[in-house]
């Protein structure tokens, strides 16, 4: 058991990885479905709410994107090589199989080294175990003038990334409540209150293509 949780998480890099700092860095392939892009990166929410995002990376697509294992929402804005609007989505990673292996591997620990938790909990626990998806493409506006399914569907992913990152916000600023606490402190409100801002940015842009 106490090898399995030492190898659960371990800052080894895997299947492609790369260490920035303590940091593993995943690989995303990054494409487009029509052509070259230049594409900005920028992480918005990390494991803990409280973490400023301050990762940021530029790469000309199709390439290959890596991005930090420690974020949970990161931001994605393309532009044609060729001239024309930006299209935006967010990447929402999810928990990786090595995070609960760890977190099974930290209660058989707590149950082996009794009086000593902490011990367990440190040796058991990473920050960079979430995961993106391996693979993204990312659609770009046509360059003729007829752009209403292109906007239509834009509108729906907005409408679904960024609700998938508001719940998300949400959730950690739930988990992060002071005992006894009823209301959001001022820093998770304002992180809600940019999520929509954010969103209602996004949706008037694409209608005004």
């Amino acid at each position: 058991m106490l090898s399995l949780a030492v190898a659960g998480c371990s800052a080894t890099p895997k299947d492609g990885e790369l260490v920035e700092g303590d940091v593993r860095m995943q690989p995303v392939t990054l494409s487009t479905d029509q052509g070259a892009a230049r594409c900005a990166a920028r992480s918005m929410l990390m494991h803990r709410s409280r973490v400023n995002p301050v990762w940021s990376s530029t790469v000309d697509a199709p390439a290959t994107l890596f991005v930090p294992k420690n974020a949970r929402v990161l931001e994605l804005s393309c532009i044609p090589a060729a001239g024309g609007p930006a299209t935006v989505r967010y990447l929402a990673s999810e928990e990786s199989a090595e995070a609960k292996q760890g977190q099974a591997a930290t209660g058989a620990m707590f149950l082996l080294l009794g009086g000593l938790p902490a011990l367990a909990t440190g040796a058991a626990q990473r920050t960079d175990v979430y995961e993106f998806p391996p693979t993204v493409t990312v659609s770009l506006a046509p360059a003729g003038a007829d752009r209403a399914s292109f906007v239509s569907q834009q509108v729906a992913e907005v409408e679904r990334e960024t609700e998938e990152w508001r719940r998300l916000r949400w959730s950690m600023c739930e988990a992060e409540r002071s005992p006894g606490e009823n209301a959001l402190d001022a820093r998770c409100e304002q992180g809600l209150d940019a999520i929509k801002k954010r969103k209602a940015e996004l949706l008037a842009g694409l209608k005004a293509l």
